[in-house]
């Protein structure tokens, strides 16, 4: 027996396009734009093709609007998995992403503890 998983981002939502950004747990909720509609409507008539049974999402809104229009055209039943959000913001969480980047201009200095 195979399995075979088809990881699919969420499509383009408010904060995107804000540069804000947004972790778990959500302070503000952020809806998928026209675009990123269009775009988890592209990727439903992909998967389409596929005969999914099952869609497993993260438990953040524009995550479960995502599956919502997979599982419209997959007809494939959504579990929304607690454990798949993002990493945390911390005190980042709802600032726009040049905060981050003025505080930590390096890339990998984002990944590492501040001390």
């Amino acid at each position: 027996m195979s399995l075979t998983l088809y990881l699919v981002r969420h499509g383009e939502a408010e904060n995107n396009v804000r540069f804000i950004l947004n972790s778990f747990p959500e302070i503000k909720t952020y809806a998928l734009t026209e675009k990123g509609k269009k775009q988890a409507g592209e990727v439903a008539t992909s998967l389409a093709t596929v005969n999914a049974d099952v869609i497993v999402s993260s438990p953040i809104r524009r995550a479960k609007e995502t599956a919502d229009i997979i599982a419209q055209v997959t007809n494939a039943p959504i579990i929304i998995d607690e454990r798949l959000c993002e990493a945390g913001m911390g005190i980042f969480n709802e600032k726009p992403v040049e905060a981050m980047r003025k505080k930590y201009p390096q890339s990998e200095e984002r990944l590492s503890p501040d001390p």
